[in-house]
């Protein structure tokens, strides 16, 4: 896929480019150093070198990638969100000087928890898909994260929660119905007394 083309949109502020396995190169786009929003989700992009000339940019998507290398991102401090589920990447050292990322999705593998004690300031990281994780590393993770998890454990027992909810609900409203039902049911079989007597009155 060629995206040469969107290197003449230099005031380019959101850009999707998801869901497209052509993708390879995106080179191009280090002339759009306005853009503010990027989404290359699902591609074959591999190599992001040329990120490091979009100083504007506050949300990335390069999940499902080949990326593995963050280091183009290192200097780019206005950056407040990354999504990088199901990639290979394993050190986010390069993003240890970004004060503004507050929110960092990067599933599937192990991250070298190491290079995490610089990143106090994550409101919010995602463990989905990690493998079989440690009390101790979880403790780890707690300790220095606001941790938004969705590994796996821990989304069974969400799922759980929801349908105990969701079966809570449909009981409360069965049962809801059943009253509205018995109630309509009592008020007609009033009526038809009322009716039935004043037809035994007339017949009388």
């Amino acid at each position: 896929m060629q995206i040469s083309y969107l290197s003449k949109f230099l005031d380019l502020q959101k850009l999707y480019l998801s869901h497209n396995q052509q993708l390879q190169n995106i080179g191009p786009l280090k002339f759009c150093t306005q853009l503010t929003e990027l989404r290359i989700r699902e591609t074959n992009v591999a190599d992001i070198w040329s990120l490091q000339f979009m100083k504007n940019l506050k949300i990335l998507y390069i999940g499902y990638t080949k990326v593995v290398d963050l280091h183009p991102l290192q200097h780019l401090y206005k950056l407040e969100s990354i999504s990088a589920n199901e990639t290979r990447i394993i050190d986010v050292s390069p993003l240890s000087n970004l004060t503004l990322l507050d929110k960092l999705y990067l599933d599937q593998y192990k991250i070298n928890k190491q290079t995490l004690k610089h990143h106090k300031n994550f409101s919010k990281y995602s463990l989905s898909g990690q493998k079989d994780p440690t009390t101790d590393e979880l403790k780890f993770y707690n300790k220095i994260l606001s941790v938004h998890s969705s590994h796996k454990k821990i989304r069974k027992i969400q799922a759980e929660n929801i349908v105990s909810k969701f079966r809570e609900s449909m009981t409360r409203q069965k049962e809801s119905i059943k009253l509205k039902i018995n109630e309509q049911i009592h008020y007609m079989n009033m009526k038809i007394e009322i009716i039935f007597s004043h037809v035994s009155y007339a017949d009388q």
